[in-house]
C-alpha cells in the first residue's frame, strides 16, 4: 500500500471516529502509543461498519480491545442477521510489508461431520453447554465460536441434510481442548 492511500485511510480513520473511540486505558502513555491504538481500534470499528453496515457510533461501542483481550479487538452481534462478528486489527505505521504472524492471533474452524437426524433450532448454548461439560476449560476462553448448524427449518428443530456440519472457531493452540489427539 502506498504511503498517500495510508495517509487517506488515517484521515477518514480520525475524521470519522474522533471522540467515539475509547482511549482510557491509554491516558498515561505517549501521544505516539495513543494515535497508534486509536488507529488499530478505529480500524476494526471501521471494518465491522462495513460488513454490519452499522454507524460509526455503533461500531465503536462494539471496541474490547485492551490487555486481557486474547487479540480480539471488536465483538458485535448482528440480531438481525444472527451473525456474530469477531475482529481483530493491527494498524501499521509503515506502508511496506505487512501484519507479522505473531502480532495477529491464529484462528481455525474444526468442522465435524453429524450424526443425527435433528437438532434444537436454537441450539447455540446447549451445544457450547455439551462441549464444555467434557472439556471446561472452554467456559474460559473468549475466543470460541460455534456456528449454527445449517439445514432445513422445521418446526422448533433444524432437520440435518449431508451437508450440514458443526463447526467450532478457536485460536490453533487450544485444539487441543476440543480435538484432543492424545487422550
Amino acid at each position: 500500500m502506498s504511503e498517500i492511500h495510508l495517509r487517506q485511510i488515517k484521515s477518514y480513520l480520525q475524521k470519522t471516529f474522533n471522540g467515539l473511540i475509547d482511549l482510557s486505558d491509554y491516558q498515561n502513555k505517549s501521544e505516539t502509543d495513543r494515535e497508534l491504538v486509536f488507529l488499530t481500534r478505529s480500524l476494526a470499528a471501521f471494518t465491522l461498519m462495513v460488513l454490519a453496515n452499522i454507524s460509526p457510533q455503533e461500531a465503536s461501542k462494539s471496541i474490547v480491545d485492551g490487555g486481557q483481550d486474547n487479540g480480539i479487538d471488536s465483538l458485535y452481534f448482528d440480531r438481525r442477521e444472527k451473525i456474530m462478528y469477531v475482529l481483530q486489527s493491527k494498524w501499521k505505521q509503515d506502508s511496506k510489508g505487512s501484519v507479522k504472524t505473531d502480532e495477529v492471533m491464529k484462528f481455525t474452524d474444526l468442522i465435524f461431520t453429524l450424526i443425527a437426524e435433528t437438532v434444537p433450532f436454537y441450539h447455540g448454548h446447549e451445544l457450547f453447554s455439551a462441549i464444555a461439560h467434557f472439556e471446561p476449560e472452554l467456559h474460559k476462553l473468549i475466543t470460541v465460536v460455534i456456528h449454527t448448524i445449517a439445514g432445513i427449518r422445521r418446526e422448533g428443530v433444524i432437520q440435518l441434510t449431508k451437508n450440514s456440519r458443526l463447526r467450532i472457531r478457536l485460536p490453533l493452540d487450544q485444539v487441543p481442548l476440543v480435538y484432543p489427539f492424545n487422550r
